[in-house]
This record gives structure tokens, C-alpha cells and sequence, in this order.
């Protein structure tokens, strides 16, 4: 991974966006956990470590599925 120097901090150049995630149904709000956890997963483990996300994701839960990925 090649990373960016940001204030002292070492930043991804490539980042994981968190817009168009796996859904349910076709239900932005169903986010599809296991399938996002395996490609959050692939790229943390690439190094991997900005990532995109906003309110208006999947109707807030493009927020949330992130926080959960990065508690677990």
C-alpha cells in the first residue's frame, strides 16, 4: 500500500468508500453485513485505513456498519 503523509500520520492512498455497500432486498437501509464485513476485512488487511463515509449512506447506516466493523 502506498500511503500519503497527512500532518504526521500515514494515510492510505487508496481508500475503502462506504456509499454503495451490499444491500438486502435492494434496501439501502439493509446493509448486508457479512458481505461488507469480507470486504472491509480484504482491505484492512491490505492496509487499508481511510475510510469514506457520510449521514446520507444508506440511510445512516453506512455509519453505523462502519463503527461496528471497527469495534469488532
Amino acid at each position: 500500500m502506498k500511503y500519503f503523509d497527512f500532518q504526521g500520520e500515514k494515510i492510505s492512498r487508496l481508500g475503502f468508500g462506504l456509499m454503495r455497500l451490499p444491500v438486502i432486498d435492494g434496501d439501502q437501509s439493509k446493509v448486508d453485513y457479512d458481505k461488507v464485513e469480507e470486504l472491509f476485512m480484504y482491505a484492512y488487511d491490505h492496509g487499508v485505513n481511510y475510510y469514506d463515509t457520510a449521514f446520507p449512506y444508506h440511510n445512516g447506516f453506512s455509519e453505523k456498519t462502519l463503527g461496528k466493523l471497527l469495534t469488532n
